[in-house]
Formats: C-alpha cells, sequence, structure tokens
C-alpha cells in the first residue's frame, strides 16, 4: 500500500480527525502562553480544543515555552484508541493491529501532504520576500523553520546553505521518511511495496497535489481579475506573483490584444496537465 494509492483511501471525515488531532498535538508542544495568545489561528485552535480540554481539569497561561500542556497528550491517545476499536469492530475478520496500523498510515500520508505544502509555501514565501508577510506567511515560515532548525542540529553543513533553498531539504526529508514509513507499514498489512516505488508514488503524489494548487491559483486569479477591488488586497498580489511567470511567457506566443481575449491560463493549466502526465510516466519508468 504506497503513499498514492492510499491518498484516494483517506475520505474527508479521517482528514478532518486527522486536523483535529493536529490541533492538539499543537496544544501540547505549543502552549497557551502570553507570547502566542494573540494569534488568530492559535486563537481558533484554543478555541475548538479548549472545551475537550476542560475535562482534565483548567490550565493555567503557561509562563515558560517549553511547558507542555500534559491534557493535549490524553486526548490525542484517547482519540489513536477510539480509531483503533471502531476499525476493529467493523472489521472484525482483521487482525487486531490492524486498526492501528491503518490509522498510523493515514497519519503517515496526512503529514506528507501537509508537510509538503508547507515547505514548498516557504519557498515561495521566501522568494516573494517582505512583500509576502502575512500572519499565514508567518506561520508556514515559522514552522517550516523550526522543521530545519532540527535537521541542522543533525547536518550541520545546512546551514551553509541560502535560507530560500533550506525547504528543499525538509521536502527532501519528508519524501524519504514517509515513503520508508510506508514500506514498512505495507510489509505490516501484508501488502508489501518497496522502497523505491514508494518514493515513485510520493514524487507523483507531490506532483499531483503542486498541479492541482498552481491550477487553482490561476483559476482564482481569473475569477479576482472580473472585481476591481480585489487588486487591491495582498491576496491577489501574491496570487500574481505566483501566476505571472508562466502567464507572462504565454503572452509572448498569444497576445491578448490580437485574439481580444486572454486565452494564456487555459493555455497554462493544459500544459501543467500534460506536464503532469508527462512526469508521471517518467517516474513509473525510473521507479
Amino acid at each position: 500500500m504506497h503513499i498514492l494509492a492510499f491518498t484516494y483511501k483517506l475520505n474527508l471525515i479521517v482528514i478532518l480527525v486527522n486536523t483535529y488531532i493536529l490541533f492538539y498535538a499543537v496544544r501540547f508542544f505549543i502552549p497557551y502562553n502570553k507570547k502566542i495568545i494573540f494569534n488568530r489561528l492559535y486563537r481558533f485552535i484554543y478555541k475548538t480544543t479548549e472545551p475537550i480540554l476542560k475535562i482534565f481539569g483548567k490550565k493555567k497561561i503557561a509562563e515558560k515555552e517549553d511547558k507542555k500542556d500534559i491534557r493535549a497528550l490524553y486526548v490525542i491517545l484517547i482519540f489513536i484508541t477510539l480509531y483503533w476499536l471502531l476499525f476493529s469492530v467493523d472489521n472484525p475478520s482483521k487482525p487486531f493491529l490492524f486498526g492501528l496500523i491503518y490509522m498510523i498510515s493515514s497519519f503517515v500520508t496526512y503529514f506528507f501532504y501537509l508537510f509538503s505544502f508547507m515547505f514548498i509555501a516557504d519557498f515561495f514565501i521566501l522568494k516573494r520576500g517582505p512583500h509576502s508577510y502575512g500572519e499565514f506567511a508567518r506561520i508556514i515560515h515559522f514552522a517550516s523553520n523550526s522543521v530545519i532548525r532540527f535537521f541542522r542540529k543533525i547536518i550541520p553543513k545546512i546551514s551553509e546553505l541560502k535560507r530560500i533553498y533550506k525547504p528543499f531539504i525538509g521536502l527532501g526529508a519528508i519524501i524519504v521518511l514517509s515513503s520508508f514509513s510506508m514500506t514498512i507499514l505495507s510489509g505490516l498489512l501484508g501488502d508489501a511495496v518497496s522502497f523505491m516505488e514508494n518514493i515513485g508514488r510520493a514524487l507523483q503524489s507531490l506532483i499531483n497535489m503542486f498541479a492541482f494548487i498552481w491550477i487553482t491559483l490561476i483559476i482564482l486569479r481569473v475569477v479576482f481579475s472580473w472585481f476591481r477591488t480585489s487588486k487591491k488586497t495582498l491576496f491577489y498580489e501574491n496570487l500574481i506573483f505566483l501566476t505571472e511567470p508562466i502567464l507572462s511567457k504565454l503572452r509572448t506566443y498569444i497576445p491578448p490584444y490580437k485574439t481580444g481575449i486572454d486565452f494564456t491560463p487555459i493555455v497554462a493549466i493544459v500544459i501543467i496537465l500534460i506536464l503532469e502526465k508527462i512526469s508521471f510516466f517518467l517516474i513509473n519508468l525510473i521507479f
């Protein structure tokens, strides 16, 4: 069972459950403290998790950043146990440990996409520079830098790289780690897939995600271009930054003033889809 195949088995409920468990992981590793109290994303996480955490008692504002909220760990363990038991009841013919293995597999796939998106987004945020600064950009940059700082302790030479290229270190690491994990998990599930094949499937998943995001951004730019007020927002400025490189090159071959209509977004989407298919073909040949 490789990453790409398992992804299609992830339904919305599993994604939401994994996201909710992630919220509790954030509460555990980043306790409610005075420095983060004003962050809007953290406030949302706090409001959605605190009602259940109150069952295990009230928690005061942490004075020290390294003081973990143990209540969140209790909730995480309860969620995992409930998932495990429900899977076992729904699949009585499967061995009892299969429920836990399936949940771990869903976590691996979920975090593969989450961290891949985070590192790719951080690269474009760094490339954009101060013009992309916003709360979302700061959160992505902080999370990416926290992970890269961990790898920098293991491999000091990473510090010699330019900061803009360091997200690719994290991206490569998440591909290798997720592929290695899925190789072991697929063997435990009785459907063993080789490590190299999992690497290929991980690359396909990454390309598929990147193509989907880029096509979505192009469509959003077309839609936002219909409204004058939207062009003054930071979101629209970053949308132009991400889509203009490919659209501007296409305009040299398909000038809008000759046709009267700008067909470059349609052509760009078609090119992205073709390149995606070619990439999948080459990856299948190699792996």
